[in-house]
């Protein structure tokens, strides 16, 4: 019981991953809130506290009371004292308009009244908890119709409470007697709570977390690091995993750290870590990691090996099963310090054993297929040498990617850059890829086999099925010609059969990843003249529910009040959305703000979407599926459900791996939707390859991935065209986004955003515009991967802070009024008559192959130096572009794009003429250099209205 315990403890820490691939794992909060809170119902005693409670108020219960506070109301009003409707608000509004007035007791009923009084109910006006369902604004209980949820007043004492200082807290929780969260906290309301409980330590953390226990295991820590103030007002409420420690008695003094592990302890190499946790014994994480801090401890707790992680996660245990990886996913620092140490990486293990040989049970080695040899090692480039088919596995094995290209009907198979696959039946060598090259450059270690090779940077391990001639022939396709008018066009030799389907020549998954260069080379001269580009005018103008949702991580919500969703939701409106796609995780605090989303997006008319991120849940077991139930019981019917076809929305974020104990994905997605399922429409973003879409139970598909371009290439649309065949006429959900790039650990990669790919994206959305009828905008606010279009509000990871490539100077709320524009279109079927000269402009602040402190972000050769802006024109003019030299394009009337080389030491500007007069201008705020302090490939975006 215990292990299972700690098992799910681990389970649910959202440390960040690394999977560079097109559906990116969320840049989500890196801290849980384990959570031991009481079931309200279970406790027949007096002096329970309720969330949202302020200060001295604890739920009354009577004698014989379920412990819920829920007793019957009647015309005689059980507390008759004072009335008054509250707005349909929150149980602290209620509670406060009582104490206000000087009554003990409060009671909330209906959704939105409360009842004031001196005198209590009695036992005879018990009601089950069941009855008071009802729930205010804020999730909370409110009673129901003729139900009333009564509280009582206490005034609280906090004199004798002392702050004993600063405490380090972990996921195990340093004190483990009871916890609750409180979006007004305050150090005398955590007391309170903790002295009705019976407990003499109370801990905050986090401004708005408390923790009550008689004893505590963390260890004592510089002030400074309790440093945030907590949000119902005064200091000394915690910092992140830090408690601020107040007691009524006396601290026990804590044992002395154990810093000095023994001699014996050896490195064995770099494991894959997963969820749940190779090594479970025990976890602990610390800003000041070491190798040498991470041993010792697991050496006190009497474990014999000991795995560092992410620079700072240490964990413990006695045997693991996992395969090695390449030792260049654990090239991480420790965050304490120490010359060479290697503290691991994104689910990647530094693993040490103490003494004897070691415990591993080894993943067996790749042994290839009957059938296939080994041919030679490749070059590859964007167009890609095997162009077929791909796949990517962060367990990739050879014999994996044999089976996948076997499978579906290929003779020829690559394994490239330790993790992707790729297959095709000839060899494509028109651009300068399917060279035979050094075998030493096919060097890298498999993902999930550590002693056989799967290619390298920009290099193919080719295998194949075929031999002599054939093998020849594949290898040396003929040369397509196309004649003076028609181009001709290469279809794959793949035949289809029951379960494939002939794919397009390039066709790309929600799982590629950009393989980047082996080492930067120069940049190519900036062309002379700047660019321009074609934008159709036409589209299909049919009928149909067209909606678009704006992706929204809640996990960056932390500080937001009914008032920051009242503004959000009125800048979406203003763009034309339809609503939010709420991306959730499992952090204790969410739910609370989904409840506030929720209330204010049905006063305002606006929609919203569950999205269960399932690279933050675990959904091996059945443990999370409540949480994802609850959600579903609360939201599936509330009125600002968005829905589609009758149906409310649901949809994740991945989740493909997802069997929640049940034998199946299908099966175990169907169990978490039990009774809903018949009144939802179920559109996951699965990771997985298209051609697996066909056996699972879904309404539609979100393609990710589809909002960037390929590798090497510009944003096309065979990824949309392959997706939909493979549904089957099933719905379709395309995306839109303006960049991607993101410059933190674990996540340090580009995709190419160039020639004002929002823009360009909304071109093809529009073409299918007969095809689909929802969209979905990559992003509303994810700031780590700088995908953003609303302005910088709320909260981000401090990984991101950090590096400061998501601030003020780098704002892409101008493309608000953009999407305002397109939203008319895609909902009408036509522009909107253009009635105003609007510039938007987007630029990056230094070049793409600049020097700066810091690990080189893959994709950068991906990107070109150039300023690109959107010209919407009401009639013909000169659109100036400048960037040191300026350059004259002739704008004509209607949607325009052009594009300018960037210079050195210059910040760009764009302007329109017409007939001698500027009537739009925008001029940059950051300049354009080429030794930045630190690497930041996010764009400033600006407009010229």
């Amino acid at each position: 019981m215990i292990y299972a315990f700690f098992t799910l403890l681990l389970c649910l820490l959202p440390f960040v991953t690394a999977a560079d691939s097109p559906l990116q794992r969320h840049q989500s909060r890196k801290r849980a809130l384990p959570r031991r809170q009481e079931n309200i119902t279970a406790h027949a005693q007096r002096g329970l506290v309720a969330r949202g409670a302020p200060a001295g108020w604890t739920i009354y219960v009577a004698s014989g009371n379920d412990g819920s506070g829920c007793y019957v109301d009647s015309a005689q009003r059980t507390l008759p004292d004072y009335y008054a409707p509250m707005g349909y608000s929150s149980v602290e509004t209620g509670l406060k308009m009582c104490q206000e007035k000087g009554y003990k007791f409060a009671g909330l009923e209906n959704y939105n009244e409360v009842y004031c009084s001196n005198n209590p109910p009695t036992a005879s006006q018990n009601a089950p908890s069941s009855e008071c369902s009802a729930r205010c604004s804020s999730g909370e209980l409110c009673g129901a119709a003729w139900r009333i949820n009564i509280y009582t007043y206490t005034d609280p004492s906090t004199t004798q409470w002392t702050l004993q200082g600063c405490y380090q807290d972990s996921f195990f929780r340093s004190l483990t007697g009871y916890s609750t969260y409180d979006s007004q906290m305050t150090a005398a309301k955590c007391q309170a709570t903790c002295a009705s409980k019976g407990y003499q330590m109370a801990g905050l953390e986090y401004g708005q977390e408390c923790y009550c226990g008689n004893s505590v295991s963390g260890q004592k820590i510089k002030d400074e690091y309790c440093d945030m103030k907590c949000v119902g007002g005064g200091d000394n409420c915690g910092g992140g995993w830090t408690l601020s420690l107040y007691q009524l008695t006396p601290i026990p003094a804590a044992p002395a750290p154990v810093t000095t592990p023994s001699t014996q302890w050896a490195l064995q190499g770099c494991y894959q870590d997963q969820s749940p946790r190779i090594l479970s014994g025990y976890g602990m994480y610390d800003e000041g990691m070491t190798i040498a801090k991470c041993l010792a401890t697991c050496e006190s707790k009497g474990f014999k090996m000991a795995g560092l992680e992410f620079g700072q996660e240490c964990y413990c245990g006695n045997t693991v099963t996992a395969p090695r990886v390449a030792d260049q996913s654990c090239k991480l620092k420790c965050v304490g310090g120490g010359s060479g140490d290697n503290c691991g990486g994104s689910w990647a293990l530094s693993l040490y054993q103490l003494g004897g040989p070691p415990a591993l049970t080894p993943v067996p080695p790749s042994t290839i297929p009957d059938g296939w040899k080994y041919v030679y090692c490749a070059s590859d480039t964007g167009d890609r040498a095997l162009a077929n088919a791909q796949t990517h596995m962060w367990d990739l094995t050879i014999p994996k990617c044999l089976n996948y290209c076997s499978d579906l009907g290929f003779t020829l198979a690559g394994v490239e850059n330790e993790a992707e696959c790729y297959c095709a039946n000839s060899l494509s060598t028109s651009s300068g890829q399917g060279k035979q090259v050094s075998e030493g450059d096919c060097s890298t270690n498999c993902a999930g086999d550590n002693g056989t090779k799967c290619g390298g940077f920009w290099r193919l391990s080719l295998y194949s099925t075929l031999s002599g001639s054939a093998l020849s022939s594949a290898l040396t396709p003929p040369v397509t010609t196309t004649s003076t008018t028609t181009a001709a066009t290469v279809q794959p030799t793949v035949v289809p059969t029951t379960t494939t389907t002939a794919q397009p020549v390039t066709p790309t998954t929600t799982t590629d990843v950009p393989t980047p260069t082996a080492s930067p080379s120069p940049p190519p001269a900036p062309p002379a003249q700047p660019s321009s580009y074609t934008i159709p005018t036409n589209f299909p103008s049919g009928g149909g529910d067209k909606q678009i949702y704006a992706h929204f991580i809640v996990g960056n919500s932390y500080p937001y009040s009914v008032d920051t969703w009242r503004t959000d939701i009125g800048r979406a409106q203003a763009a034309g959305l339809d609503g939010f796609v709420l991306n959730l995780g499992p952090d204790a605090w969410q739910p609370s703000r989904v409840a506030d989303a929720y209330y204010v997006a049905a006063e305002e008319g606006f929609k919203m979407v569950l999205s269960f991120d399932m690279y933050e849940f675990d959904c091996g077991g059945w443990d999370r599926v409540p949480l994802f139930q609850n959600y579903l019981d609360k939201y599936v019917n509330h009125r600002a459900a968005g829905k589609y076809q009758g149906r409310s929305i649901l949809t994740t974020f991945a989740g493909e791996h997802c069997s929640f104990s049940q034998g199946s994905t299908n099966a175990g997605w169907n169990a978490v939707m039990g009774a809903w399922k018949t009144q939802i429409y179920f559109a996951p973003a699965y990771n997985a390859d298209p051609m697996q879409l066909g056996g699972f139970d879904l309404h539609a598909e979100v393609n990710w991935g589809s909002a960037w371009p390929a590798a090497g290439k510009e944003i096309e649309m065979s990824r949309d065209k392959w997706f939909m065949q493979q549904l089957g006429g099933r719905g379709y959900i395309g995306t839109v986004s303006p960049l991607f790039a993101a410059h933190i650990p674990g996540k340090n990669f580009i995709w190419r955003g160039d020639n004002f790919l929002y823009g360009a994206r909304w071109d093809q959305l529009l073409s299918m515009r007969d095809k689909t009828d929802l969209v979905e905008v990559v992003s509303w606010n994810d700031y780590g991967e700088s995908t953003y279009i609303n302005e910088i509000t709320g909260d981000m990871p401090q990984a991101v802070k950090d590096q400061g490539y998501a601030t003020d100077d780098f704002t892409h709320s101008a493309l608000l009024s953009l999407q305002a524009f397109y939203s008319a279109a895609w909902k009408n079927g036509a522009y909107p008559a253009i009635t105003q000269d609007q510039i938007w402009a987007m630029a990056r602040p230094h070049q793409a192959w600049a020097g700066a402190n810091g690990e080189v972000p893959k994709g950068r050769e991906l990107t070109d130096d150039k300023l690109y802006i959107q010209v919407h024109l009401t009639a013909p003019a000169d659109v100036i572009l400048c960037s040191g030299g300026c350059s004259t394009q002739q704008g004509q009337a209607g949607i325009n794009r052009f594009s300018h080389p960037l210079q050195v030491s210059q910040t760009a500007s764009a302007r329109v003429e017409r007939n001698g007069q500027v009537v739009a201008r925008v001029d940059g705020k950051v300049g354009f250099v080429s030794n930045p302090a630190k690497y930041n490939f996010n764009y400033w975006i600006l407009s010229s209205a």
